[in-house]
C-alpha cells in the first residue's frame, strides 16, 4: 500500500511502500523546498543545500542562523532566492531563475 507520493517536475523525491521508506532522490530532509528552471532543487534545514536533477550536492548556501524555514525565488526576472530563517529574511542573486509558477 502505498501511503505517499511526492513528484515535482518529474523528480520524485520519496515514496513509502509496506511501510518502508525509499529515497529516490537525496538523503536529506527538509522544512521547504523550490526549484529552478535548470532543474536544481533548493532544499532548507541549516541554510539551503542545492541539488542537481540527479540528486548530487552542487552548492551549499549558508545563513547566519541555525535554522531555515522556506525558500523561493521572486524578483523581476525571478533570479533573487528568499530564503526564511528563524528570525530573518535573506535574498541572494542566483544564476538561474526560479520555475515558472503553474
Amino acid at each position: 500500500m502505498k501511503f505517499c507520493s511526492v513528484t515535482l517536475v518529474n523528480l520524485k523525491f520519496c515514496s513509502v511502500n509496506r511501510g518502508q521508506l525509499e529515497v529516490l532522490f537525496c538523503n536529506q530532509g527538509s522544512d521547504g523546498l523550490t526549484i529552478d528552471r535548470a532543474g536544481n532543487v533548493y532544499l532548507t534545514s541549516r541554510g539551503v543545500a542545492v541539488y542537481n536533477p540527479a540528486g548530487a550536492k552542487i552548492d551549499q548556501i549558508d545563513v547566519p542562523e541555525n535554522w531555515t524555514a522556506n525558500v523561493c525565488f521572486g524578483g523581476a526576472d525571478r533570479k533573487t532566492l528568499f530564503i526564511t530563517a528563524s528570525t530573518g529574511l535573506y535574498a541572494i542573486r542566483t544564476k538561474s531563475p526560479g520555475a515558472a509558477s503553474q
